[in-house]
């Protein structure tokens, strides 16, 4: 094999090899869309009514008109682009709980602020979701988390405070579409929201 050879067929290999990098986990920015899915699980009928306010974290990082919900890292775990939403992880978070929360029967007022004589209230607060995932030499890794802290108001009294959290860790194709990344996302919040609402149920139950 002559050296003019060698050299095609490494340019070659070394282009195949790039192709395959960029078309799998890529270095360039990408947007999933933050939805959600009802909870096949069924809960008792409700018919009580709460007031719901929260607190946003912070300063929202955005790009553009898009929300950075997570990273895209190489394989030295270096953040190479970003991963973007439609909308923030507050509202989204916030969106489930009202939607859940009507679907079993509650009476749901979204306030700035609870006031004083409410009888039953939820204050959200401390909301942070993410997903990185980090390129490997034949596949991908994900992370992803979701939590966030919950107040329980009984007569404008905080009664009491529960942590929710929701953590997936999976080993991927070095190709994940978008698809996949918004179904890790939305059963992430699956998860929250089976954490949350039986304490929810028995809190109104027992007043």
């Amino acid at each position: 094999m002559t050296n003019s050879n060698r050299l095609a067929i490494t340019c070659a290999t070394l282009l195949l090899l790039l192709t395959t990098l960029l078309n799998g986990c890529s270095v360039v920015d990408q947007k999933i869309v933050l939805n959600y899915a009802p909870l096949e699980k069924t809960f008792s009928r409700q018919n009580a009514t709460i007031t719901i306010s929260r607190t946003d974290p912070g300063q929202p990082v955005k790009a553009g008109n898009d929300w950075i919900v997570g990273a895209l890292n190489n394989v030295y775990g270096v953040r190479q682009a970003d991963l973007l939403a439609n909308r923030s992880t507050a509202d989204w978070v916030t969106d489930a709980l009202l939607f859940e929360l009507k679907r079993i029967g509650y009476n749901v007022h979204p306030v700035k602020a609870i006031p004083a004589e409410t009888r039953y209230a939820i204050h959200l607060s401390e909301i942070n979701a993410f997903m990185h995932i980090t390129r490997g030499n034949v596949s991908c890794e994900s992370k992803q988390e979701l939590k966030f802290n919950v107040d329980l108001y009984l007569n404008g009294v905080k009664t009491k405070t529960l942590s929710v959290l929701s953590q997936d860790n999976q080993t991927l194709p070095m190709k994940i579409s978008k698809e996949k990344k918004e179904k890790i996302m939305s059963a992430s919040l699956q998860d929250a929201m089976l954490q949350l609402l039986p304490e929810i149920t028995a809190f109104t139950a027992r007043q």
